[in-house]
């Protein structure tokens, strides 16, 4: 009983343990399934870092790791993975799925920060999301090809989420666009919104990252940032790209550069426009979501994995200032448009899925019939299925857009968690008094 009383006293603790148990949970998945992990992306990583210490000029000419892949990230990015790249694959497997797992709760806490929570409630809601988001698809799947989408999302999360006042605020965001080019949005928000010096400090940190590329890589410089390293051989309209280059290009089933760069230039300025209205009002968490979705949709190719912010969504949907049933209803919508559902094996460990009780996860979104080409014959459901990543983010954006609209200063009655507020003023979520 003293133990139980303890928990309900410490409910961040009972949030820990929850999360310990995901973590567990994930442990044993990944050491009983074969297959579990592929890492493909990983092993492009190492081949990258490998290629800079040997042979720095084929760094865009080569098709690297396993899964013979042009390398497409900046060349700062690829001196950074040269680093570890020595080291044998198996630690790259561990350590990159490690790193993964951990920034989770870094990065909910981030969230969570933007959101305006008292520290404990904080505590409570970042271990349960953090709980969650291993099981979402776009983070499961990160892990799985040893990706480093969460890596860049906590980087962009913990900047925003420090004091305006802060000297370091904007290196992250500077440090995340020299890696991979998408978070380039948020500089531009950070202008709009009226952080000028974290913006300056952020084109900073860029430039600085692009002239140590230079300083390293001549060659593999002049090469990216002249435009002629190769390109992605997968082709946009694949299933996975949720995009809206991917969904005009399953629709047109033929180049349809031309529909979406008119589809993407009204939705890159609609959430563009969303993120600076919020950021403005102080809704810092609404802003840093509706950006980075407005990131993933405009961009000609965000495959699933790369749609991270489910986790910044999950906190959003714990943090509102409704009832208990809004914040459970709004955070149950995401767990479950993104969870990873699982589905039947062909095999397990050699043995027919038929013998035994043998399930893969795997999201809603790769149980849309997509095999040789049938993208292109979706109709009804299967067009919404096969494109709700995109109609979710376009959701959320024209929601909030219609919302901020609605509710025009930040006094307004706000079912959206809202920026720091004094101690006595900060909200409470999940029914948690502050202590």
């Amino acid at each position: 009983m003293a133990g139980i009383g303890a928990a309900s006293r410490k409910p961040w603790l009972v949030g820990f343990v929850v999360f310990a148990l995901s973590v567990a949970a994930y442990a044993v998945l990944t050491s009983q399934w074969p297959g579990v992990w592929k890492h493909t992306d990983a092993s492009v990583y190492r081949a990258a870092g490998d290629l800079v210490m040997h042979r720095p000029g084929a760094l865009y000419t080569d098709k690297l790791g396993a899964p013979r892949l042009p390398f497409t990230y900046p060349p700062f990015a690829a001196l950074l993975f040269a680093l570890p790249s020595p080291l044998p694959f198996a630690v790259w497997e561990y350590a990159v799925v490690a790193v993964n797992v951990v920034l989770l709760p870094v990065i909910a806490y981030a969230c969570l920060s933007l959101a305006g929570l008292a520290r404990r409630p904080k505590l409570t809601g970042t271990f349960l999301v953090a709980a969650v988001a291993l099981w979402l698809e776009p983070v499961y799947m990160t892990t799985f090809f040893g990706q480093i989408n969460l890596i860049l999302l906590a980087l962009i999360a913990v900047d925003l989420a420090l004091p305006e006042r802060s000297r370091f605020k904007g290196i992250g965001i500077g440090l995340a666009a020299g890696i991979k080019l998408t978070p380039l949005i948020f500089i531009v928000y950070l202008w709009f919104a009226g952080f000028r010096r974290a913006a300056v400090t952020a084109v900073v940190t860029v430039v600085t990252t692009v002239i140590v590329g230079f300083a390293f890589l001549p060659a593999a410089s002049a090469d990216f940032w002249g435009g002629r390293m190769m390109r992605p051989g997968d082709g946009p309209e694949r299933l996975v790209n949720q995009s809206l280059n991917g969904v005009v290009s399953r629709l047109a089933g033929e180049d349809a550069t031309a529909w979406w760069l008119a589809a993407a230039l009204p939705v890159g300025l609609l959430g563009l426009a969303v993120a600076v209205t919020a950021g403005r009002r102080g809704l810092g968490l609404v802003a840093f979501l509706a950006c980075g979705v407005t990131s993933l949709l405009v961009s000609p190719i965000s495959w699933s994995h790369h749609w991270v912010y489910t986790v910044p969504a999950l906190a959003l949907a714990l943090s509102f200032t409704g009832s208990r049933a809004l914040r459970w209803t709004a955070a149950t919508a995401v767990a479950a448009l993104f969870v990873m559902w699982p589905s039947w094996m062909a095999e397990f460990r050699g043995i027919p899925s038929s013998l035994t009780v043998a399930l893969s996860p795997r999201g809603w979104l790769r149980h849309v019939d997509h095999d040789g080409g049938k993208e292109y014959d979706w109709q009804g459901l299967q067009l919404i299925g096969g494109n709700y990543y995109v109609l979710a983010g376009l959701a959320f954006l024209i929601g909030t857009a219609v919302y901020l609209h609605r509710t025009r200063t930040r006094e307004a009655a706000s079912p959206i968690a809202s920026a720091p507020e004094p101690a006595d003023q900060v909200q409470q979520p999940l029914d948690v008094p502050a202590r």
